[in-house]
C-alpha cells in the first residue's frame, strides 16, 4: 500500500519518516537504490541514541502514536512472565499516498533476505531459514 516516506502529524506539524522494515520500494526509484535509502533511513531512526527501549514493571502502560514512532516488539521468556496487550486504534487518516497504477514489488532478493536476518537477530529473534 504506497504511503507517503515523509508525513506531518495532523496534531502538531512535525514530520516524520514513514520508514520500517516492511518497506520496500519507492515509487519512481529504482529497486536497489530504494532499498539502499530505506536501510540508511531504518539505521539512522534506530540509533542507539534515539531509542528508547522500555523497562517493564508490573502495571505499566505504554502508549505510542503509530504516526510518528518506528515500534517493535522484544523477545521475552514466555515460560516466567505473563504478556497483557490490548490495541486500541483511533480513527484518522488512513493511507497517506494516493494509489498508483500498475505498482509492482520486486521479489526480495538474498541480500534483501540477509538483511533482515540482520535485523531480527540483532532483535534477539531466532531466526531459521528454510531452503
Amino acid at each position: 500500500m504506497p504511503q507517503a516516506l515523509v508525513r506531518a502529524n495532523p496534531v502538531h506539524g512535525r514530520k516524520a519518516f514513514f520508514v520500517a522494515s516492511h518497506a520496500c520500494e519507492i515509487v519512481g526509484m529504482p529497486t536497489e537504490a530504494a532499498r539502499a535509502l530505506l536501510r540508511d533511513l531504518l539505521d539512522r531512526a534506530t540509533a542507539p541514541g534515539l531509542v528508547y527501549t522500555h523497562r517493564w514493571q508490573p502495571g505499566d502502560l505504554v502508549m505510542w502514536d503509530n504516526r510518528c514512532v518506528l515500534h517493535r516488539g522484544r523477545p521475552w521468556d514466555v515460560g516466567r512472565y505473563r504478556r497483557v496487550m490490548h490495541r486500541t486504534t483511533v480513527a484518522g487518516d488512513g493511507p497517506t499516498a494516493p494509489d498508483v497504477a500498475g505498482i509492482a514489488v520486486a521479489p526480495a532478493r538474498e541480500a534483501d533476505r540477509a538483511w533482515c536476518r540482520a535485523q531480527l537477530t540483532a532483535a534477539g529473534v531466532t531466526v531459521a531459514v528454510l531452503e
